[in-house]
Formats: C-alpha cells, sequence, structure tokens
C-alpha cells in the first residue's frame, strides 16, 4: 500500500474514485456536528463517498449513524474537506489502473490550532479503502488471505478457493502468489463479489506493543465478504457447539450432499443449499451428514429468511445482528458471526469469543489477558481499540486472520 502526501481533498479524486464505481471509506475518531445541514450527530467512524455533483456537493454515506437521519447527507465540498479532511483524514482511492490501493494521506498537515496532530490522533484518525467492489480480473487482490469461511479448500498448488453466489450468480475464487482471481460461473457477473482490505498499521496505540507488532507483521489482509446472507447464516448455524475443525467439514458435507455444484477452473466447487430447499428436507437428510442438532435452528432460520431476508440485506451489522437474534436458536453469537461474515464490518464480531481470545494471548503471551470464562475480556478488547469503530473491526479481523494462519 503506497502512501503519499496531499494537502487537502481533492474534488477531481473524488470524482473519479465515483465514477469507476469505487467507494472512499472516512474514519474519524470522533463525531462532528453539522446544525447549517443536519442537527443530528454526522460521522463518528465510517463515511461511505458515493457520489460529487457537478456544483461540487459530495453526497457521503454514514452507516455508523444511530438514526436513517445520520445515515446520508450531502456537504459542499469545502464543508467535506473542513469537517473530515481538516481532523487528519486520508483520502482513500483505488483508480482502475492500480493493481493496489493508492492513499493520498493527509494526516501531514496541521490541525486547525496550527499544532501537528499528536501521534495516537493521527493513527486514529483514517481513511482507506476497506470495503470496495473486487478489482477487474488483471488487477488482482494482493496481501495475505483470510480463511475463516469454511468454504475455503486448499488447491493442488498450494493456494486457496472458493465458490460464493452473490444476487446474480455464482463465482469461483482462488487465491494464490499473485493475488485473488475470479470468474463468474453460473448466472451474470451484474453483482461481483466484494472485497474487504484491512491494515493492522492503521491500528491506534492504546494497542499493546506486543500485540501491535505480531499483527503489523502480517500485514495487511484482504478478506472476502459474504455475497450470500443465507450461506452466512447457515455458515454460523453450523458451526455451534462443534470446534472449528468439525464445523468445517459439516458445512462442506451439507453443501457437497444438499448445494449446488459447480464446475471451475479449479475443480468442482459447490455452495450452500437454498432456504426453500432446506425447507423441503426431511428430518433424516439432515442426520445423515451430522447435522442432527442444527435441524431447528436451520429450519428456523430458512422459514424466517424466505419471509424477512431482503429486508434483512439491506440493514447494517448492529441492525443485521439483532434481527437475526430475534429467530428462534440464533443466539447472539450466531447472529453476531453472520452478520460480520455478509457485511464484512467485524466491529459488530461477538469479541469474547473463544478465537480472538486464543489468537491474542498466543501472538501476546505477555500481556495480562483475563480468563477464558472472565467477562471483563470483552469491555477490554474493545477499549484497546478505542473509539473508533475502524479500529475494533481492524484489531479483531487481523486477529482472527492470525490465527488462521497460524494453525
Amino acid at each position: 500500500m503506497r502512501t503519499v502526501g496531499h494537502p487537502r481533498l481533492s474534488l477531481d479524486d473524488l470524482r473519479t474514485v465515483c465514477d469507476t464505481g469505487r467507494m472512499v471509506m472516512a474514519s474519524v475518531s470522533k463525531g462532528i456536528r453539522t446544525p447549517e445541514t443536519n442537527p443530528q450527530r454526522l460521522g463518528g467512524h465510517l463515511v461511505l463517498v458515493t457520489g460529487v455533483s457537478a456544483s461540487g456537493d459530495v453526497h457521503f454515506n454514514n452507516p455508523s449513524g444511530h438514526t436513517s437521519a445520520t445515515r446520508k447527507a450531502v456537504l459542499p465540498i469545502g464543508d467535506f474537506e473542513r469537517f473530515f479532511g481538516g481532523r487528519g483524514v486520508s483520502l482513500g482511492l483505488r483508480p482502475l489502473s492500480l493493481s493496489a490501493p493508492l492513499v493520498v494521506d493527509t494526516r501531514a498537515r496541521p490541525a486547525p490550532d496550527d499544532r501537528p496532530p499528536s501521534r495516537s490522533r493521527a493513527r486514529t484518525a483514517r481513511v482507506y479503502e476497506a470495503t470496495a467492489p473486487a478489482p477487474p480480473r488483471g488487477a488482482p487482490v494482493t496481501g495475505v488471505l483470510t480463511t475463516d469461511h469454511p468454504a475455503w479448500v486448499e488447491t493442488t498448488d498450494g493456494g486457496h478457493a472458493r465458490a460464493v453466489r452473490t444476487a446474480t450468480g455464482i463465482w469461483a475464487l482462488s487465491w494464490d502468489s499473485a493475488g485473488l482471481h475470479l470468474r463468474c460461473v453460473s448466472g451474470t457477473e451484474d453483482v461481483k463479489p466484494q472485497v474487504v482490505s484491512t491494515d493492522p498499521a492503521c491500528l491506534p496505540d492504546t494497542v499493546p506493543a506486543e500485540l501491535n507488532a505480531g499483527l503489523c507483521g502480517l500485514g495487511p489482509t484482504q478478506r472476502l465478504a459474504n455475497g450470500w446472507l443465507w450461506d452466512a447464516i447457515t455458515t454460523a448455524i453450523l458451526r455451534q457447539v462443534v470446534r472449528a475443525g468439525q464445523a468445517r467439514k459439516l458445512y462442506r458435507a451439507w453443501c457437497s450432499e444438499y448445494g449446488t455444484t459447480v464446475d471451475s477452473p479449479y475443480g468442482e466447487l459447490t455452495v450452500a443449499p437454498s432456504a426453500e430447499r432446506v425447507l423441503k428436507l426431511e428430518d433424516e437428510q439432515f442426520a445423515s451428514i451430522g447435522a442432527k442438532f442444527h435441524r431447528s435452528g436451520l429450519k428456523a432460520a430458512a422459514e424466517h429468511y424466505v419471509r424477512d431476508g431482503l429486508t434483512w440485506q439491506r440493514l447494517n451489522a448492529g441492525d443485521l445482528t439483532a434481527a437475526l437474534a430475534s429467530v428462534p436458536r440464533i443466539g447472539p453469537w450466531t447472529a453476531a458471526a453472520a452478520a460480520c461474515d455478509f457485511t464484512g464490518d467485524f466491529s459488530a464480531y461477538p469479541h469474547d469469543d473463544l478465537a480472538v481470545r486464543t489468537w491474542a494471548a498466543q501472538i501476546a503471551p505477555a500481556h495480562p489477558w483475563p480468563g477464558k470464562k472472565d467477562k471483563s475480556f470483552r469491555p477490554m478488547w474493545t477499549a484497546l481499540a478505542g473509539p473508533d469503530r475502524t479500529a475494533l473491526h481492524t484489531l479483531t479481523l487481523s486477529t482472527l486472520t492470525w490465527g488462521s494462519h497460524a494453525r
């Protein structure tokens, strides 16, 4: 990832990014108020620039907003620059000509009071392309792949491959030394899989030095956000009360037996059975693959998904977690895991998860971590990231990625 100095936010750059279908994600450590345009609290964490008008107005979404009034806003470029750029914010771009993100960094500019920004402030105010459409073929995403989803299988050449369903088709993906490659193998290419880029170098100083060093040693990571909410729900349910290795085998048996198989350059790949298909399965069919315990949860989830799935897909990670938790046999952990898998936002992850505890302790064994059953771990973990939910996302997902590569 390259970083270059830049004195101010560029309207032309914003237009270029929006015109090419990319999004800019901004993260600011403190909320701002814009009484002249919106009395509600804006900003705080994530800002996605979605368009720039001919008159220079910047259209952006604020998915971290707590009310619908805060989730969309329009500001003149000057106000956008003042409210965000003046807080040490950088502008993340991915022009089509680049195979890796270009970060235009404004952190070196003086703060509004003419003092250089402090190190902690500079590290908690970030803008980067954390979520963007997957690049076109010929411009692979590179870095470290997060392989927490059980659909990823190892290929004969030491890489990884999986199939993923989006709203318009099934895609075969592979990862090798050249990066991530995508090919639509069924349906149309209208809706492409989404890749979430995470860089632990953006973590704040509140993260313990030993943990920070271990995660930074991993480097930038790439995770495929699940393109199909139903698969994310299915995966989370099949992970209930079983170890990770067993859940992986169970998921693959589930997809192979009742799902859809597609041919790909990497061999046969499978995706999960649809909710409608699940509702037609007999009890014996669940038991035959070892999913007898999960039958009632999958059936209940399928019934609700058929009815509410389209609404759920429009929710952010926090609201989606709450909606899923209302389904019988989907508890808080399962709901949060599914929401994070689908949205790609791991700030909503169940941070006291055993995996997070285990890998954090292995990365930083000298740190005084709470015991495995100590409920103080979750508030301690979120405090390490500070008020910036992007930092919490990065801290959690980087830790989980470290663990998947440590096995």
